[in-house]
């Protein structure tokens, strides 16, 4: 058996793992590779594999860097299934379309031909085949998988592997468990190998309660000073925390009803997939949802058009405006963010993980003008950040998911970080488990049993 890693390896973006036995062969992920102009273009590089030779695909979760390539994929005459969860399924068609949207609106600017269109979103959704967590897929005499719950986002998986003799779990990405609407992470109990992500393994979160008082004091900062908070939030799970947490904010009264804007089509269309897919919360936030659609607060209003969008220019600060993307790599939140981030009293709060060489990034870093729609900003808005609300599990996190298999992995591979993020947590993995961890190389291939 061998592992090809193809992306989200010696970085965090473009997942895609090659599972190969001697009748099988299965891709885990294949997922766009985000960040600088550089990085992105491999996303219309040729496939390093076969796509009608693979056996199975099996797609973790439905964020971009997981599945942004699908639809390439399926358009390369793809012949079998792409496993995942329920809300995998809803919530990859609405990530898919916004893609393929955006990829032909670049298309006209550039003259490059688009990476994919609609039309081809909706032709590879007719591959997917949903299935239940701990439901026994067999792929093949001797390969089979079942699905565990990663606690990263709602319906996000660990994949557990049976084949030729041996377990191989792949981690997926792995929760800032106990999270807020989902499920904990649930953990594995044996692996001859395991592949687990990086992308926060050189570093701790803060606590749940620092996250809730952070954001609860840009509130009470942006009412004080008659300013306005930007939220640039990934559409998927951030924005449903966070709208979870204005609900529980205003319904204890811990903050008046300011105006609060979800400036975002994507945004809105996933909410209502997280309404679909109450089953898959919590046992609290089921019973909370039964009587309380935390979505729906007072002052919180949806502009899903561009008349709509109108409303947020003509109310008066303060006002809280939500909005992608979440590495200000695109969307509503640009033009937000040009208007606004040159008043010093308007509040940048980053809420997510902000991969190398985006903008949301270099904000943080500190640059103070930059370049947005084609326009130089100033920045005198105030940039803070909350890496709390992460959705990728901290180093103490990815340390625990390991230290339920038993016994130790014969072989730990290391995925979706950066190279300082990986090659602490590789020293983490030595002292913990007296093993050498593999940081893997992208193209290359790696033998697991012969």
């Amino acid at each position: 058996m061998t592992l090809s890693f193809f992306g989200a390896a010696g970085g965090v973006t473009g997942s895609c793992v090659l599972l190969e036995t001697p009748r099988e062969k299965i891709m885990i992920d294949c997922g766009f590779f985000q960040g600088d102009k550089q990085l992105e273009e491999k996303n219309d590089d040729p496939f390093p594999f076969n796509p009608p030779e693979l056996s199975a695909v099996i797609l973790t979760h439905a964020h971009l860097d997981h599945c942004g390539r699908i639809p390439r994929l399926c358009a390369e005459k793809l012949r079998c299934p792409i496993y995942t969860t329920a809300p995998t399924l809803d919530l990859a068609e609405f990530i898919l379309l916004d893609a393929a949207e955006i990829s032909v609106h670049r298309s006209k600017r550039s003259g490059r031909p688009s990476l994919y269109t609609p039309a081809d979103v909706h032709g590879s959704m007719r591959h997917f085949t949903p299935i239940a967590y701990h439901e026994e897929v067999r792929v093949g005499p001797d390969v089979s998988f079942h699905l565990i719950d990663a606690g990263h986002i709602l319906g996000s998986a660990s994949i557990v592997v049976r084949a030729e003799g041996k377990t191989i779990v792949f981690s997926g990405d792995l929760g800032n468990t106990p999270a807020p609407i989902i499920r904990p992470t649930e953990y594995p109990d044996h692996a001859d190998i395991a592949i687990i992500e990086t992308t926060y393994g050189d570093r701790l979160h803060h606590g749940r309660e620092d996250r809730r008082e952070t954001l609860k004091a840009a509130f009470q900062k942006t009412i004080n000073e008659k300013g306005v908070l930007l939220i640039p939030a990934f559409a998927m799970e951030r924005t449903q925390e966070l709208l979870h947490e204005i609900d529980h904010f205003i319904e204890h009264q811990e903050i008046p009803a300011i105006p609060v804007f979800l400036d975002s089509p994507l945004a809105i269309e996933l909410t209502h997939v997280f309404e679909k897919h109450v089953a898959f919360y919590g046992e609290k936030e089921r019973q909370h949802f039964s009587y309380d659609n935390f979505y729906k607060f007072p002052s919180f209003e949806m502009t899903a058009t561009q008349e709509d969008g109108r409303m947020i220019e003509q109310t008066p600060p303060p006002k809280v405006i939500i909005a992608g993307s979440g590495m200000l790599q695109g969307g509503r939140i640009l033009g937000h963010a040009a208007r606004y981030l040159p008043s010093s009293t308007t509040t940048l709060l980053i809420v997510g993980y902000q991969a190398e060489g985006t903008l949301g990034r270099r904000l943080l870093d500190g640059e103070k003008r930059v370049r947005i729609n084609g326009r130089e900003i100033d920045i005198r808005a105030h940039i803070e950040e909350i890496d709390a609300y992460s959705a990728h599990a901290d180093q103490k996190q990815l340390l625990t998911w390991l230290q339920h298999i038993h016994p130790t992995p014969l072989k730990i591979f290391l995925t979706h970080g950066e190279p300082t993020p990986s090659r602490v947590f590789a020293e983490k993995v030595k002292l913990s488990f007296g093993i050498d961890a593999t940081i893997p190389r992208e193209g290359l291939s790696y033998i697991l049993a012969s």
